[in-house]
């Protein structure tokens, strides 16, 4: 057991779970402003999968709508240690995995961007998952920008399912 990292026992017991990855953190992960990238973000995606791995889960998808945070996530996997599947949204549209880990991203104002705020994209990212659905972003950019975001998150938090990460590896 991870007791250090509530958030990384969140995302091993729930079927569904959103990561709250503070703009904060974000920030003083990245050294500024997360855009179209946010290694916060990416460290939480690799810790996940990782643990993920050594409870024997393999076919694990990281789905996020930037490329530019595809490369970091390949990025954090590699110095974790850690393997899966890295797709954007859009490219992974019509295929699915046992346990999908999405990273939204933002973390900054100024919107979610076309690839966020489009309802059917945000279906295949939400829906390629099928056992295991691990959200991970800023809450407060994504319930601000997307209803469906907001009722989504205010529906797991009513699960017990949403859990803020304090720090990242």
């Amino acid at each position: 057991r991870d007791g250090a990292r509530p958030w990384i026992e969140l995302a091993l017991a729930r079927a569904r779970a959103f990561l709250d990855v503070p703009v904060d953190l974000a920030r003083r992960v990245e050294g500024g402003e997360p855009r179209a990238r946010n290694e916060a973000e990416a460290r939480t995606v690799a810790s996940v999968v990782k643990k993920l791995a050594e409870a024997g889960v393999t076919d694990v998808a990281v789905l996020a709508p930037f490329r530019a945070q595809l490369r970091a996530v390949r990025s954090a996997l590699d110095r974790a240690g850690a393997d899966a599947q890295v797709s954007t949204i859009d490219r992974f549209q019509g295929k699915d995995a046992a346990c999908v880990v999405l990273s939204f991203t933002r973390a900054a104002g100024g919107g979610l961007g076309d690839l966020l705020a489009d309802p059917r994209r945000l279906n295949v990212a939400l829906s390629r998952a099928r056992l295991k659905l691990v959200l991970v972003g800023c809450r407060e950019v994504l319930v601000a920008g997307s209803p469906v975001i907001a009722r989504l998150v205010a529906r797991l938090e009513d699960e017990g399912g949403v859990c803020r990460v304090e720090d990242v590896e």
